[in-house]
């Protein structure tokens, strides 16, 4: 009865190195998650992997604004929601309207652009959606394995775009500070806006020991998003963003207007060494690959040129 049965102790082993795993798997359908996909869908390479995407929430709307300097025209264009040929930079000491051709400042908002890329990747049968959370995921054997809140996933490569900020934050020999900020897109009754020339920096606000500005990016002419940004190493409470924006839009004689929607972040900017964090079976993409910009926190443009290149990556090293 109580004999050594090899079936009973063999039979795990046996599960665990043939249950169903996928070619890849995609943490997060953000922007980097999603482009990623996207592009694995339009290249034919991909038809006979099986790409698995993993993220709590599918449909998230315009839950970004992403912007961005181009020469010409763009892969993106159809998807602009503005794009300006002048910006101005302001300053005690220094006020200039620049005219940037023959590039432009690009605008983007997210839910549009989402919308596109899941038409695309919902086309193929071999990528497959889970709307779960992520617990923990590790490398095992030259493969991967993803605990989520309702079950458990194998494969053979993960793309991770979920950042861990103890990471980077408990680290002491690169700096991190944030880039943070709040905004308001408002509307006014009359027109009071030159919508061919966005804010890039109007530093004529209290700096109170950090570096703030202001960033102005009208749509239309009475239209527009107004954003209080600081780069700090701490936040802020929130109604210190607002009343900033309150005071500013004060100062602009701006008082008859709506509130139309509104957004806030925090954008890590560190020069910390985030592809030592790779393995051969995972690899970190986006913000947690280190794609944003130390210098400036700009991602989107960056995701846009390392998405391909992933794509061209994995078809070079099949």
């Amino acid at each position: 009865m109580f004999g050594f049965r090899p079936f009973d102790y063999f039979l795990p082993i046996f599960l665990y190195l043939h249950m169903t795993q996928s070619s890849y798997i995609i943490l997060g359908a953000g922007a980097s998650g999603l482009l990623l996909a996207y592009r694995m869908s339009l290249d034919s390479y991909f038809d006979n992997k099986s790409i698995l995407i993993i993220d709590q929430v599918k449909d998230k709307g315009n839950d970004k604004t992403w912007c961005y300097w181009e020469e010409g025209d763009g892969e993106w264009d159809e998807f602009l929601t503005k794009k300006w040929p002048k910006v101005l930079f302001g300053s005690e000491d220094f006020t200039e309207t620049l005219d940037i051709s023959p590039y432009s400042y690009k605008m983007i908002r997210s839910e549009k652009f989402y919308h596109k890329l899941w038409r695309s990747i919902e086309l193929k049968s071999n990528i497959t959606f889970v709307e779960d959370s992520v617990k923990t995921y590790e490398e095992i054997d030259n493969r991967v394995k993803v605990v989520t809140n309702k079950s458990t996933y194998f494969g053979l490569k993960l793309l991770n775009s979920i950042p861990d900020k103890t990471v980077y934050e408990t680290q002491q020999k690169y700096p991190v500070l944030q880039q943070h900020f709040v905004g308001w897109f408002v509307k006014t009754k009359t027109d009071c806006f030159d919508d061919s020339i966005a804010t890039f920096m109007d530093f004529n606000i209290p700096q109170n020991g950090n570096t703030r500005f202001m960033y102005v990016l009208p749509i239309d002419k009475n239209i527009a998003l107004f954003e209080y940004t600081l780069f700090s190493k701490d936040l802020l409470e929130h109604s210190e963003y607002e009343e900033a924006i309150k005071d500013y839009l004060k100062e602009k004689k701006i008082t008859d207007y709506e509130i139309l929607e509104k957004e806030n972040g925090a954008i890590p900017m560190t020069s910390f060494k985030f592809e030592e964090l790779n393995s051969n079976s995972i690899l970190n993409i986006g913000t947690a690959g280190g794609w944003t910009k130390a210098s400036t926190g700009y991602t989107f443009y960056n995701t846009s040129k390392k998405t391909k290149d992933l794509v061209s990556f994995f078809k070079e090293r099949r």
